[in-house]
């Protein structure tokens, strides 16, 4: 009897561990396909070559302005219309990006009709003559693996200058890139109580303008 109750137990037990082995057998394939879909769609991602077109709804550009001796300041931002990064074995070798002047706000919360009114008019950046501005990404130089210092022709009002990008970095996982650099507004002959020029000196314009652009990929 013991012995009948023995065997009965060990016959249940190969009944539960061959359903288990089939289960897993039949289970393997998809889990295996699974994987093979989801490496590849990475191993897409991360193999990136030739021009790749930004996200035009996610990337923005941010700006800053103050003046010069008091601690007046306004900020805003400013949307891209076109824009592509260049890469060659998923390293960014190049770039070109075009911004429409005719979006630049203020998100400062201070005088904001006024404000952009004034930043459009012939005063600042002439946006009725000049709509759009841009900059190429002529060099790179990396620093690590994802910070890079850049060359590039910024190009304001139909002026363009070669301006250095010191601070620029490359996110692999979210695929963007930002920047942080700041230019004399002077050089793209907007004069506009700067220094120099101001008949009153504590309404004296500083020169600087402080520049973050944050740029997403177009993977999909």
């Amino acid at each position: 009897m013991q012995k009948a109750i023995i065997l009965s137990s060990i016959m249940v037990l190969a009944l539960i561990l061959n359903g288990c082995a089939q289960k897993n057998k039949d289970e393997k394939p998809n889990d295996l396909t699974a994987n093979n879909e989801l490496k590849s769609e990475q191993k897409a991602a991360d193999n990136l070559n030739g021009d790749i077109a930004i996200n035009l709804e996610r990337s923005v550009i941010s700006w800053k302005g103050s003046m010069l001796f008091n601690f007046g300041e306004h900020y805003g931002t400013l949307l891209l219309k076109q824009g592509e990064i260049t890469f060659a074995d998923n390293k960014i070798v190049g770039g070109n990006f075009t911004a429409d002047m005719n979006t630049i706000w203020n998100t400062d919360g201070d005088y904001n009709k006024n404000l952009i009114d004034h930043l459009k008019n012939e005063d600042f950046f002439e946006v009725s003559k000049f709509p759009e501005s841009s900059l190429e990404i002529t060099g790179i130089e990396y620093v690590d693996e994802t910070r890079m210092k850049l060359d590039a022709n910024l190009t304001i009002k139909n002026i363009k200058r070669p301006i250095e990008i010191f601070k620029a970095d490359y996110d692999r996982e979210a695929h963007t890139l930002t920047a942080k650099f700041k230019i004399d507004r002077s050089e793209w002959g907007i004069n506009y109580n700067a220094k120099g020029v101001a008949k009153v000196k504590n309404h004296a314009i500083s020169d600087a303008i402080a520049i973050e652009a944050t740029i997403y990929l177009d993977t999909k």
